[in-house]
């Protein structure tokens, strides 16, 4: 009998039993999704099959991939770059299938941070000093994917002055998709660079997106005196950088150690306007030793329409949010909880109303801030003090403010998805 893991990925039909009868009563039947499988192990001539997989992340986005809306692409553990392509491990361009509403194509990591993506740190036969290169994890133009589980580093020391690098790129045409339960961390830590260009952990143009429960820490480039570095940057590099997007939720994620810039900057080179933004339910930590840049959300250009809520900001250098040549309408700020201020400046923002904001506390009640775990402890002033208006419901209809509801059992799972929110 043959095994049934070395079959190819099949979507199965409902069985006959009278085909005509079947399809007047119950009417055409939906294909059943597929799940195939790459491993350090496999090879990408193989059927990717859970006993034949393929290699590459990137075969399951190459032109005349099999996936189409619904399937799955799981990733076992190990380490995964670029092979002869050069900047990025996976390319989910104009020849990769999409995704449809309510049927995305999943790319996901077979256990949490089991497989490593590790982002390129040149491209063959390109010199970055002299052409752009845009290096990154998963470079995304197609719609409605989930990217789930990886582990996303970036820790080589080479640039290029005309390089950027970001751990998971969503451009134009990538509407729709959801990042989830990433670990984006140590890119471009060991860069000394005067490039212009970023270093991300996300960089977001496209619409309709959602990013949740990641945690993003040490991200962005040497400092100006750090191991001997010598640099005018300093504030270029972001945990999140959205440029004039629509439809944006970022939420339940953890922001650490991004200090050479924010963890979320919304701004566009040369303008945008960013419409209907969420940023809600994050824990942000840290600080610049320089005190530059100030803040750890940055709101610039026109924004018309945003919602940040049921924030924690710790350690901040002078607030949480601070504005850079801001035109904004219904921009709301409310219900956030910090150590230091909701605003960097004192001065009024128009179009920027704040609420609510519980500012200057001195003890956030983390179960262990030096080891960077931002859970809750049962003494934490943020138990039950978020908004429930504007936000998915939690279990007890009490919101805590932060990433993670407080629970009397410290866990090392990602933030929770509260009750009543759509998983695709």
């Amino acid at each position: 009998m043959m095994n049934p893991s070395s079959r190819s990925p099949r979507r199965t039909l409902f069985p006959f039993c009278g085909s005509f009868f079947l399809f007047v009563i119950l009417g055409p039947i939906a294909a059943q999704s597929a799940t195939y499988y790459v491993a350090t192990t496999g090879n990408d001539s193989n059927p990717g099959t859970l006993s034949s997989p393929w290699r590459n992340p990137q075969k399951c986005v190459d032109s005349g991939s099999p996936l189409v809306g619904g399937d799955v692409c799981e990733i076992a553990n190990g380490t995964y770059t670029s092979t002869t392509t050069g900047r990025v491990v996976a390319t989910i361009g104009a020849t990769a299938p999409a995704g449809q509403p309510g049927k995305p194509i999943t790319i996901r990591a077979a256990n949490p941070s089991g497989a490593h993506i590790l982002i390129p740190n040149s491209w063959p036969g390109v010199d970055c000093n002299v052409d752009f290169c845009p290096f990154s994890g998963f470079y995304i133009t197609r719609p409605y994917y989930v990217i789930e589980g990886f582990e996303i580093t970036r820790p080589g020391s080479f640039m290029g002055t005309k390089a950027s690098v970001h751990g998971i790129d969503l451009e134009v045409g990538s509407d729709g998709s959801i990042v989830r339960r990433n670990r984006l961390h140590d890119i471009g830590r060991n860069i000394c660079s005067d490039a212009v260009f970023g270093i991300t952990g996300m960089s977001v143009v496209s619409g309709n997106l959602i990013i949740e429960e990641n945690v993003f820490f040490t991200i962005g480039r040497l400092r100006d005196g750090e191991n001997d570095c010598t640099t005018v940057r300093y504030q270029n590099d972001h945990g999140v950088y959205a440029r004039a997007t629509t439809n944006l939720t970022i939420r339940r994620n953890v922001f650490y150690d991004i200090n050479r810039g924010f963890p979320i900057q919304i701004f566009k080179s040369g303008g945008g306007v960013t419409k209907n933004l969420n940023i809600y339910h994050n824990t942000f930590s840290g600080k610049s030793p320089t005190g530059l840049p100030a803040g750890h959300i940055l709101l610039a250009n026109t924004i018309n329409g945003a919602n940040i809520k049921n924030n924690i900001s710790c350690n901040a250098h002078g607030g949480i949010v601070i504005p850079y040549l801001l035109t904004a309408s219904d921009v709301v700020v409310s219900f956030n909880l910090s150590d230091t201020l909701e605003r960097v400046s004192s001065i009024s923002i128009p179009g920027v109303t704040f609420s609510n904001n519980i500012q200057q506390g001195t003890n956030l009640s983390f179960i262990n801030e030096s080891a960077n775990n931002f859970r809750l402890t049962s003494r934490s002033p943020a138990i039950n003090r978020g908004t429930t208006v504007g936000v998915p419901a939690v279990a007890d209809g009490k919101p805590d403010i932060g990433a993670y509801e407080f629970s009397q059992e410290e866990s090392s799972s990602p933030p929770r998805i509260p009750v009543g929110l759509s998983i695709q």
